[in-house]
């Protein structure tokens, strides 16, 4: 049986036995898929909710051969219109040239994950388990952080080396599906997208990983050059917030935009803006305190918040997750260096941030299961450790004049163009940048 197959059943709490793959299951025809986001900047956070994906078919599938420019890609699951899927886990692999390509950071959207050694290396692969069955047709189950280093390149999906291409939907035993299509992000190229289709006359749906005709000039295209200074006026509903000290100033539709570097630094009609790769994405604070509103942390961050701090939910939760970051990774560093499960386990309990950490794992994938203080009723979480990992890299500081540029070039335009509910609302504070959607009304 396959590993992940087996983490499956394990999930699900049954007897070990053997899968069904004679009959179709719910998630036949399914194919993986990459896209980029072109409004998100880089950042040290979980991304799995911000793909803007609404249809396989809208999926960007190219970026720009720009060592300057970190894209994020995501990974989801596509399904055909009229399917009705049941999607529990998967495994896959990922190809791309690592002398033209760099992979920053990367992340799973499940709940769990069963890597290889040397994941995300080039020909490697992984397994997820979600934590329930996904019914829509579009799923996002990974993410990527990736540049090239000036040449044109493809990072591709593509079956794991060891344990194959399929979905296994929740039954027990679980029926399993291959994968019909695979996804490709081009780097200043034509990617592929194998959007499932369904065959005419009521055959099984297909997918397919032949790319498509290069894209015309659009969000789809290598990133445009640019000439300072950049005019263009903002329409519709879209904006820019621009906070510094305590001058905050909101540009919508309607008004000109100018931006220049001067000297090196890059302004906003007139205004000082140092661009740094941290997104700032803001959510709702009643909805941030009622999920987070037991989390000891949390509630001490609050205590000592400035009280002019417009959002404090916000501020205090987004000083969590980096807590929580800074404290995985320390174990997992440690463990790299040490090979001590004991070590690792006692570096995330001083953290403080936890209730009990739990050895699950001591094999192949050594793996802790944590329960975060606070946080009861969530699934707890899991962190595989590996002896290969290797340290973070860090992202460039300031912008160049080319990241600038590009920035400058992305600004004009997704604040030029019409966007259906939510619009695009840049949001410029502290040297942080974040380009995200708010609902109507909710600014």
């Amino acid at each position: 049986m396959k590993d992940w197959i087996t983490v499956l059943f394990a999930t699900l709490i049954v007897p070990l036995g053997f899968s069904s793959a004679a009959m179709a299951g719910p998630n036949a025809g399914g194919a993986l898929v990459l896209h980029r986001n072109p409004s998100l900047l880089t950042a040290d956070h979980d991304y799995c909710a911000e793909s803007g994906l609404s249809s396989c078919e809208e999926a960007v599938v190219t970026a720009p051969a720009d060592p300057d420019s970190t894209v994020i890609v995501f990974a989801l699951a596509a399904f055909p219109a009229g399917a009705s899927p049941r999607l529990k886990g998967l495994a896959f692999g990922i190809a791309y040239d690592p002398e033209r390509i760099v992979l920053v950071d990367h992340g799973t959207c499940a709940g769990f994950e069963l890597p290889d050694n040397d994941w995300p290396n080039t020909g490697t692969g992984t397994a997820i388990v979600l934590g329930s069955a996904a019914t829509s047709l579009l799923t996002p189950f990974y993410w990527f952080a990736a540049y090239s280093l000036g040449d044109t390149a493809s990072f591709a999906l593509e079956p794991h080396p060891t344990q194959g291409g399929d979905f296994a939907d929740d039954s027990v035993p679980p029926l399993l599906d291959s994968v019909a299509g695979y996804g490709r992000m081009g780097f200043a190229v034509p990617g592929g997208l194998p959007c499932p289709t369904t065959v005419p006359g009521g055959g099984e749906p297909e997918g397919g990983s032949d790319p498509p005709a290069p894209p015309e000039q659009g969000e789809g295209s290598p990133e445009p050059g640019c000439e300072f200074p950049v005019r263009f006026t903002i329409v519709g509903d879209n904006a820019i917030q621009y906070f510094s000290g305590d001058l905050e100033i909101e540009w919508t539709g309607g008004d000109e935009i100018v931006l220049e570097m001067i000297d090196g630094v890059f302004t906003v009609n007139g205004h000082p803006h140092y661009p740094h790769p941290r997104i700032e994405h803001r959510l709702s604070e009643s909805y941030l305190e009622q999920e987070y509103g037991a989390v000891p942390f949390v509630r001490e961050t609050l205590a000592q918040m400035d009280e002019n701090e417009p959002y404090p939910w916000n501020a205090a939760v987004r000083q969590y997750g980096d807590a929580m970051s800074l404290a995985t990774r320390a174990a997992a560093e440690g463990y790299a260096r040490t090979k001590s499960l004991a070590s690792a386990r006692q570096a995330i309990l001083s953290s403080g941030l936890v209730d009990s950490v739990l050895v699950v794992s001591s094999g192949p994938v050594p793996t802790l299961k944590m329960w975060w203080k606070g946080r009861a009723g969530f699934v707890p979480e899991f962190l595989m450790l590996s002896e290969h990992m290797q340290p973070r890299v860090s992202a460039p500081q300031p912008y160049s004049g080319h990241r600038a540029c590009s920035f400058a070039a992305e600004l004009k335009r997704n604040l030029t163009t019409p966007h259906a509910p939510p619009p695009t609302v840049y949001v410029l504070r502290e040297g942080n940048i974040a380009a995200h959607h708010i609902r109507p009304g909710a600014r």
